[in-house]
């Protein structure tokens, strides 16, 4: 309960100001990441939040979020009945966040698509909404498809804490 209040204190404060140093001034870090590799694209807004949930023929099975405002990596995993089974929080190190984004720093999430799926599989999908410094949201999900640079952004989720689960 104190971990969702300050997270949520948190998240109010990054609402009203995207990010101020102690003098004041906008840190333009925690705004953008610069990318040097992607020609036509030099600086793109980053994550602030990551929801990634698994479900198997509409049972949500998994749940991952990472809330790098607030340094909180979360693992819900479900019963057979869709009710909270355990759920696990770590505190994110300044360093594994700072890793976090220069490990997706190449990876355009904003050009990704709605929907990747094979419409001819009816098993596991996956679903993810990614929140940005600007208060924007993408939403995306599919099953055994996914958008470029997917894998990245995974792989950059399970070294936040080290979890193979994702």
């Amino acid at each position: 309960m104190k971990r969702t209040l300050i997270c949520l204190i948190c998240a109010f404060i990054i609402l009203c100001v995207v990010s101020c140093g102690a003098d004041g001034t906008v840190d333009s870090t925690a705004a953008t990441v610069e990318s040097t590799t992607v020609a036509d694209r030099t600086a793109q807004t980053v994550p602030t939040s990551i929801r990634y949930t698994k479900s198997h023929m509409g049972r949500t099975l998994y749940k991952y979020e990472a809330d790098l405002t607030c340094g909180i990596y979360t693992y819900t995993e479900y019963d057979r009945d869709g009710g909270v089974d355990h759920t696990t929080s770590v505190d994110l190190t300044s360093d594994a966040i700072a890793r976090f984004y220069a490990d997706i720093a190449d990876v355009d999430i904003t050009s990704w698509g709605d929907r990747y799926a094979d419409d001819t599989y009816s098993g596991a999908w996956w679903n993810m909404t990614v929140t940005f410094t600007d208060n924007t949201e993408k939403s995306l999900g599919g099953n055994i498809l996914h958008p470029d640079g997917f894998d990245v952004l995974i792989s950059a989720m399970r070294s936040l804490t080290c979890d193979d689960r994702i």
